[in-house]
């Protein structure tokens, strides 16, 4: 009779299991024979009987974990050893000869012939560990009962160091800064600067840029129109969002163009890069955007001066005249408006400073931003330009 297996025991394998039921069943043996009438002592005739039959159920069910032990399958490099021993016994070297040509001789890659041919020629040098391919056969017989050996490789027996460890060699001593430097090449004449082309009379455009040193800084001074904004804006407010744009207005020039002799030719090649900026076109559309923002709050503050009682906003002037000054905060406006123009009847457009997007977000390009007046250095701006 098959009993349901104890689902909290799942993982747990079905023949382990059953010596568990075995157990219980001899346990409750043991508890009936123990609760009768006249307790252990009036059925001892049937207990002997009774536990024996349990127990040969638990030893069945034991025996039955114990795993089969396969044989030890023919092995090439074991058979080939034995054969090596018999090297001085005709007889049973060719009766072993035969048995491994007859287990081993069909197996692709496996020459027996010369094995035996090299285990001959030199029989005190031959090592079956290195020599003989580590195979075994396996034996199995079909529905015919035909005998079919199928090879089982295996691994190379890993080989034992009889030798120290061979120690790494010491490394190179460090090169001196004067045997890796390259030394130049003055064998051949260089007329690639703008000196040099105007001494053998080459045809050169006049620089509209200063020959400019990379990583060398300048500080250009705040032009006129900012500057007013500036102290607009100081007159009615004491925390000013202007203060990345405030002075100094520092550029930090860069190249791509140095030519053979090393020196920064015009050609578009200096530029000047704004500090912290990463382009004067970033530059300009950051300085764009502060003015929009700017502007807004100046003409809500306007908005709200005029809505309010005439005698709350002279008490309040009277306190801070600046502050709460309408004239002021026009002023400001204005100011805002002649920069961002710059001389110009329209600031937004083609024909402009910027191009309006939205949400208070502009775009600069080169020709808007030459017309700008955000701080840049004197020049113009060549083909390899930041404003490019």
């Amino acid at each position: 009779m098959s009993i349901p297996i104890n689902l909290s025991l799942c993982g747990v394998d079905l023949k382990i299991q059953g010596i568990d039921n075995a157990m219980l069943d001899v346990e409750a043996k043991l508890a009936e024979l123990t609760s009768g009438a006249k307790g252990l002592a009036g059925n001892l005739s049937s207990i002997q009987g009774d536990i024996q039959a349990k127990m040969a159920g638990m030893q069945a069910e034991l025996e039955g974990l114990i795993p089969d032990i396969k044989p030890e399958l023919p092995n090439l490099q074991v058979e080939m050893n034995k054969l090596l021993g018999e090297l001085t016994n005709p007889l049973a070297f060719s009766s072993q000869l035969a048995a491994i040509k007859e287990k081993f001789g069909n197996i692709p890659g496996v020459d027996i012939d010369s094995l035996v041919g090299e285990l001959r020629s030199n029989p005190l040098a031959f090592d079956p560990c290195k020599a003989v391919p580590n195979i075994d056969v396996e034996e199995t017989v079909d529905e015919d009962g035909a005998v079919i050996l199928t090879p089982v490789k295996k691994g190379i027996k890993p080989k034992v160091p009889v030798e120290d460890a061979k120690k790494l060699p010491d490394p190179p001593a460090a090169k001196k800064t004067e045997d890796v430097t390259p030394t130049p090449d003055k064998s051949v004449g260089e007329k690639s600067s703008l000196k040099e082309k105007q001494t053998v009379g080459a045809t050169v455009p006049p620089p509209t840029n200063s020959v400019t040193i990379p990583g060398k800084t300048i500080t250009v001074p705040t032009p006129p129109l900012l500057q007013a904004v500036f102290d607009a804006l100081d007159k009615v407010t004491t925390v000013s969002s202007m203060t990345a744009i405030r002075p100094p207005h520092v550029f930090r020039a860069g190249t791509i163009g140095r030519n053979k002799s090393a020196e920064f030719e015009e050609d578009g090649a200096e530029f000047w890069k704004p500090v912290p900026f990463p382009s004067q076109l970033t530059y300009e559309e950051f300085t764009v955007q502060l003015m929009f923002s700017n502007f807004i709050y100046v003409k809500r503050r306007i908005k709200q001066l005029n809505d309010t009682d005439p005698d709350v906003l002279k008490s309040l002037q009277e306190e801070n005249p600046d502050k709460w000054s309408v004239s002021n905060y026009q002023a400001a406006k204005d100011a805002i408006l002649a920069f961002v123009r710059n001389g110009r009847p329209k600031a937004n457009g083609p024909n402009g400073t910027y191009t309006f997007i939205s949400n208070k977000r502009a775009t600069v390009n080169r020709e808007q931003a030459l017309r700008s007046a955000v701080p840049k250095p004197d020049g113009s701006f060549g083909k390899s330009s930041i404003l490019v």
